[in-house]
């Protein structure tokens, strides 16, 4: 069985048919990815997840010549809108195309589309229009040839929608046992252990619980800023630090701190919560990442900096370590990230996951010169898997 992402950017970073770009720069190339469109492929069938506006050329860049099913995470228009293009597979199948959809979206789905399925009682008698699709409603488990899958209801901005249990645990789930690995690789003598917040609370719980220290939230976000690793210049992502965070000092002042965050990046949020820490009164401040160095940019949708500015790849451990000002610093070893994962070391030859920020060991080879420093966001989007 294979999972590929047929397209991964939004409607903020493509831009519109009639010419307006909002927020989208045409200069970036990053903004010209195709929107969010999934395919479990097997040797049975082939189930699309979602179809987005560019679903059409999706289909045709990855040569994927027939569809069985498709799912429906939820009801945006970025998810549905390409729909139409389904047309094509029920000429060639010679079949009405089963979609699964939860309640929410099945209602969404026939009135915006009525002319597409079969037996829906909206759909106009005037309308002499063959259905090329029959809804049904998407079980908490399906079991498709092979394949199982089982959805679960998170939130999407105010929007309900789908998402996955991935070998019968959650997010959550694996946050903590990542924690915990961190704790048995890299623990020390501490007052308290303190998360960076939202995702680094299940990493420091599971590292509060293994270490048997003390858990306190230290940091109080204000959950009405954003994430700043994305923001566009330097001073924005100072400023968001901010607006994002202050410390507890009644909790930390006289204290030794082991601050847990889930990842570093360019530094930028780490330099301003340890300052803010030893402004606060902290006496001592150890920082533990829950995951290993990114020295390597991320080209499958989450909008990363590029080589340059990740602070792992043009500072060794000592110099990120005098960079955040921390009294120490210890990322979780590749290793202890399998462990935590899957309870196996990493296949060297085979990794069981795309741990390329880590390793540099890409699953589509890039065009660009790796050893260059001229890596752009398009670079693996435009390359087409052979797998």
């Amino acid at each position: 069985m294979k999972f590929i992402i047929l397209g991964c950017g939004s409607s903020m970073g493509v831009p519109h048919p009639d010419g307006y770009f909002g927020n989208c720069d045409p200069k970036n190339k990053r903004n010209y990815r195709t929107r969010c469109s999934a395919l479990i492929k097997s040797k049975k069938e082939n189930i699309l997840i979602d179809t987005s506006p560019d679903i059409r050329s999706q289909l045709l860049t990855n040569k994927i010549n027939n569809i069985d099913r498709i799912l429906f995470t939820h009801q945006h228009g970025d998810q549905t809108h390409g729909i139409n293009d389904l047309r094509v597979f029920y000429l060639k199948q010679k079949k009405v195309l089963p979609v699964y959809a939860d309640t929410m979206t099945s209602k969404y789905l026939k009135k915006t589309f009525s002319y597409c399925f079969k037996n829906n009682p909206t759909k106009p008698k005037s309308l002499n229009y063959p259905a090329t699709l029959e809804i049904n409603q998407l079980k908490k488990n399906h079991r498709f040839s092979n394949i199982k899958i089982k959805s679960i209801s998170v939130n999407h901005g105010n929007i309900d929608c789908m998402s996955f249990i991935i070998n019968n645990k959650c997010a959550y789930e694996y946050r903590k046992d990542l924690g915990i690995e961190l704790a048995k690789e890299t623990d020390l003598n501490a007052d308290l252990v303190v998360p960076v917040p939202d995702s680094g609370v299940p990493a420091a719980l599971g590292y509060a619980q293994q270490s048997k220290k003390k858990f306190e939230l230290g940091l109080i976000r204000n959950h009405y800023v954003g994430r700043t690793f994305i923001e566009p210049t330097q001073n924005i992502r100072s400023l968001g630090v901010k607006l994002k965070l202050s410390s507890t000092s009644t909790i930390v002042k006289n204290k030794s701190v082991i601050l847990i965050d889930d990842s570093l990046v360019r530094g930028t949020t780490c330099h301003k919560i340890v300052k803010m820490l030893y402004a606060s009164g902290a006496k001592e401040v150890h920082v533990r990442i829950a995951c290993p160095e990114i020295k390597y940019p991320d080209f499958y949708g989450v909008d990363m900096p590029t080589k340059t500015e990740l602070l792992a790849f043009k500072k060794n451990n000592s110099e990120m370590c005098d960079y955040i000002n921390a009294k120490s610093l210890e990322f979780l070893s590749l290793n202890g990230l399998y462990k935590a994962l899957i309870n196996r070391k990493r296949d060297n030859n085979h990794p069981q996951f795309s741990d390329h920020y880590f390793t540099g060991d890409y699953p589509v080879k890039p065009y660009d010169n790796l050893k260059g420093l001229k890596i752009k966001q398009l670079s693996l989007l435009s390359v087409r898997s052979n797998t």
